[in-house]
């Protein structure tokens, strides 16, 4: 960080505490150079197709209050995403603001986040088996009915809105958070 000037060093500031999240998020996937591509000045559907992502299911579990939210990747193992569907959506809008930063400020925003790791309860969880099995052994396992809507990842926008509308929790500093 030698060599960058003093508004820098205060976007760079700003920009760990306002894109922690969703970095943290995006380092949370399994990929082989996370850090280059999160450099990179790609929309979200682009990120998440480089993150072998290809669909992103939601679930509505007649036993639970909010849907669960689940990212589907190309060999059809999967995330789970502990955070309601808008969560999601929040995440697609910072990274919309990330990704037009200068190529050096992303990179030191990554840096000091990375340094400053605190090991956060991850917002992801991967799970190896295929997601069609594992969810009919949680609707065994729960005793209960499932209804699953798929979204694309261009049109998580429109749809993430009105998935959660009955739920007004304001998700802005959940347990996720370092502490």
């Amino acid at each position: 960080m030698s060599s960058i000037t003093t508004s820098q060093a205060k976007e760079i500031g700003r920009g760990v505490l306002k894109y922690r999240r969703v970095i943290d998020f995006l380092l949370a996937f399994q990929h082989t150079n996370i850090q280059g591509l999160l450099i990179q000045n790609i929309d979200w559907d682009d990120l998440l197709k480089n993150l072998d992502v290809k669909e992103i299911k939601v679930v509505n579990v007649s036993s639970r209050f909010r849907p669960l939210v689940f990212l589907i990747k190309n060999d059809d193992s999967f995330y789970e995403f502990r955070n309601p569907v808008l969560s999601l959506n929040k995440m697609a809008n910072e990274w919309s603001a990330f990704r037009l930063l200068h190529e050096d400020i992303k990179s030191e925003i990554i840096s000091a986040l990375l340094e400053n790791d605190q090991h956060s309860i991850s917002m992801l969880r991967h799970r190896e088996q295929r997601f069609e099995k594992y969810l009919e052994e949680y609707e065994e396992r729960q005793n209960t009915d499932s209804t699953t809507i798929t979204i694309s990842r261009s049109t998580l926008t429109e749809q993430a809105k009105s998935l959660d509308d009955d739920d007004d929790t304001d998700y802005s500093s959940t347990d996720n958070d370092r502490t």
